[in-house]
């Protein structure tokens, strides 16, 4: 399996913003389905 170690600035900050969207619409899912349910 061919790997690499070494990457941009630019490919790490558009990782990171890729992650804390998708972070951020799991935890609008995560309140939604918390306010309309008692289990928990």
């Amino acid at each position: 399996m061919l790997g690499r170690k070494d990457y941009t600035q630019e490919e790490l900050d558009h990782s990171k913003a890729a992650i804390d969207q998708q972070l951020a619409v799991y935890m609008t899912l995560v309140k939604a389905v918390a306010s309309k349910t008692t289990d928990k």
